[in-house]
C-alpha cells in the first residue's frame, strides 16, 4: 500500500463511498476540508460535453493547479443527469493510462461501482492514446485471435 506522502494531492470529485451528492474526497473517503483550496468548480465542467455519453473519459492539464485531471460523465452512484466523476492527479506529467492505474488503487470504491470500463474520448485518445482495456477491444479480434 502507498504511503499517506505519496497519495497527497490526489483527489476525487464525485459521489462518495455512501453518500450522494458531489463533494471533494480525500484518499480516505473522507471528505476535503479546506478553507484555501476549492476544487468544486471542477464538478461537471472536464467532461465531454455530451452527459448521455457515460464512461467515456477526458484528460486535461491544469497548469495553475499542478494537477491532471480524469473526468466522466458518471450515473453509477447518483441516477440523476449531469452526474459526474473527476480524478485530481498531483501530476503535470503523468500519462492518463497512469491517473487510471493509480486511481484504481486510491478510490477502490469509485471503480468498483462502475458497470463498465472507462473508454477514453477521441479527442483526448488522440493527444494522449486510449486506455488500457481488461479486455480486447472487438476491432482488435481477428480469426486468429488477438492482434
Amino acid at each position: 500500500m502507498s504511503s499517506d506522502l505519496e497519495l497527497e494531492g490526489w483527489f476525487y470529485v464525485g459521489c462518495g463511498p455512501r453518500e450522494i451528492g458531489h463533494y471533494v474526497w480525500e484518499h480516505t473517503g473522507r471528505k476535503f476540508r479546506h478553507h484555501t483550496i476549492n476544487f468544486n468548480w471542477c464538478d461537471g465542467t472536464l467532461q465531454y460535453p455530451s452527459y448521455t455519453q457515460l464512461y467515456v473519459a477526458t484528460f486535461s492539464r491544469l497548469g495553475g493547479y499542478g494537477k491532471s485531471a480524469l473526468a466522466w460523465w458518471d450515473c453509477s452512484a447518483d441516477k440523476r443527469p449531469k452526474s459526474s466523476s473527476t480524478i485530481l492527479a498531483p501530476s503535470l506529467t503523468m500519462h492518463p493510462a497512469e491517473v487510471l492505474e493509480r486511481a484504481k488503487g486510491i478510490f477502490p470504491w469509485v471503480f468498483a461501482r462502475l458497470p463498465q470500463e472507462l473508454v477514453m474520448h477521441p479527442i483526448s485518445e488522440r493527444a494522449f492514446g486510449p486506455l488500457p482495456r481488461s479486455h480486447p477491444h472487438p476491432e482488435q479480434i481477428t480469426d486468429q485471435g488477438e492482434t
